[in-house]
């Protein structure tokens, strides 16, 4: 079964999101500069594209509560190189179960 992701990614839309989130003010961030910091609003996109079926509008589904969401709750999603955690919380948020491995 082909995945929405496969079909369209709202490049256009999902960068509108993220350009806020990398500027906004994260005092934390300053104090030690992690240079692979992630926006969470393009991880939670393309997850959301990962898991949905094609056919889904993923910006429709970007702010829905998917706990419930028979697409994404329970899906196991594995990180491998965790850094920062952003794919983990995202996928949380979505409902998903996650194993995210770091040094």
């Amino acid at each position: 079964m082909k995945r929405a992701i496969e079909e369209y990614f709202p490049i256009v839309e999902v960068n509108k999101l993220a350009i806020p989130e990398r500027y906004a003010f994260k005092p934390i961030y300053n104090m030690h500069k992690w240079f692979a910091r992630r926006a969470s609003s393009v991880f939670r996109a393309i997850l959301i594209g990962a898991m949905k079926p094609e056919g889904t509008d993923i910006m429709k589904e970007f702010y829905k509560d998917h706990n419930e969401d028979k697409d994404t709750k329970g899906k196991l999603i594995l990180d491998p190189f965790m850094g920062g955690g952003t794919t983990v919380v995202e996928a949380l948020r979505l409902g998903c179960n996650v194993t995210g491995v770091d040094l």
